[in-house]
């Protein structure tokens, strides 16, 4: 171990989408920085790595290096009731990413702003000091004005201040399906939800470069179905016998009432946070957002802690928080009930849709199309004409 000791501005945990964002905007403001990352880099990341319009707007350069495939349309199916819609638009709804190269070119951007990588370093202690946090390696010791968690669910952070127990974990599972088991052409540069092939939770298709990302996950307690479901899904999509196809399973968390943010100096981002959005299952715009809120509240108020602490606080309650209270009332109407699910699908599935669609593209908000009265009317007109 070194004995020398080094001092930063501020040390980030977690070198994903919430910390290299937020290295990224602190460095190019001359902050000095360490971005402290426990896998040497880059490393492979589970995740279905679809980055919906308004996350790709949040980033400050271009990454189209590591663009797999642009989806200009999704589609929104129920296969039990043979229902299926299609939204298209003139401006990317999801842009597929392989998340090693696309993280890797996140850290790579924040360390030509000046920030320090410390990859391969596993963080093994951290304590508050006077005007700052002292954090250990396993080869290094650090002392940072502030520390910024993005070191996502299972990370040391998480396991200090066990926020694992105030988040519900939401499993998924995806198979890498060689390109070749099934012709391009069936797919086309489109990301598919379907509904009905899991009770409470969707599968999907996202297009990649050399492969398909077939995955399924559910918001109940089914987690035992999931592979016999999404076996079924591949068995139905007509994929090729003998496909090589490599098997993934993960978790999305989500954050229960009372999961903190903060602890002294401590600002806690993305999935760390349980922050991911409760109607999509994505986490990436919310880790971005949040990162990049950690660093503005850091540059805004450095040298007041409690400023600092109240601005990132109340900016992500006000920004992240309450637009997750609004999306998980959608949530539960869509994966806790199956049955009114498919009723609102088939009353208006597509307005429903596009509503879902204009969000992830940034021209709506949950809080807007919950409390507007004008879509409920939309959404239940043809129930009401019908009944005349």
């Amino acid at each position: 171990m070194n004995n020398s000791v080094e001092k930063y501005d501020a040390a980030i945990i977690g070198a994903g989408p919430a910390g290299s964002m937020a290295a990224d905007l602190l460095a190019s403001n001359g902050l000095r920085v360490i971005l402290i990352e426990k896998e040497s880099l880059p490393r492979y990341k589970t995740c279905g790595g679809g980055i919906i319009y308004k996350a790709l707007k949040l980033i400050p350069f271009d990454i189209s290096e590591c663009v797999e495939s642009v989806c200009y349309k999704a589609e929104v199916n129920d296969c039990n009731n043979n229902l299926r819609f299609s939204v298209e638009r003139k401006l990317p709804i999801i842009t597929m990413v392989m998340r090693n190269s696309f993280d890797y070119l996140l850290v790579r951007k924040a360390v030509e702003s000046g920030a320090v990588l410390r990859d391969g370093a596993e963080v093994t202690d951290l304590n508050v000091i006077k005007d700052g946090i002292d954090v250990k390696t396993g080869r290094d010791k650090l002392i940072a004005g502030y520390v910024i968690a993005a070191d996502g669910a299972n990370g040391f952070i998480s396991k200090k201040l066990k926020l694992w127990q105030k988040m519900k974990r939401i499993p998924g599972l995806e198979y890498e399906a060689d390109i070749n088991g099934m012709g391009r052409d069936n797919i086309g540069d489109k990301a598919i939800f379907e509904f009905g092939m899991i009770k409470h939770g969707y599968a999907w298709i996202f297009p990649k470069r050399k492969h398909l990302s077939i995955g399924i996950l559910t918001m109940g307690n089914n987690k035992s179905l999931m592979k016999s479901s999404l076996d079924k899904y591949i068995s139905i999509l007509g994929l090729a016998s003998g496909t090589s196809m490599i098997k993934h399973g993960y978790f999305v968390p989500l954050r229960k009432a009372g999961c903190p943010l903060t602890n002294g100096r401590i600002l806690i981002t993305g999935d760390a946070a349980g922050l991911a959005d409760p109607t999509l299952i994505e986490g990436i715009y919310n880790a971005l957002f949040s990162g990049s809120i950690a660093a503005e509240s850091i540059l805004r108020f450095y040298g007041d802690s409690r400023s600092v602490i109240n601005n990132y606080v109340n900016t992500v309650r006000e920004k992240i928080i309450n637009e997750n209270r609004y999306s998980k009332c959608i949530s539960k109407l869509v994966y806790n009930y199956p049955s009114l699910r498919t009723l609102l699908f088939k009353l208006n599935g597509k307005g429903l849709s596009e509503t879902v669609t204009d969000i992830a593209m940034n021209r709506g908000k949950y809080s807007i199309a919950v409390k507007n009265p004008i879509n409920y009317f939309r959404l239940f007109k043809p129930l009401i004409l019908n009944n005349r």
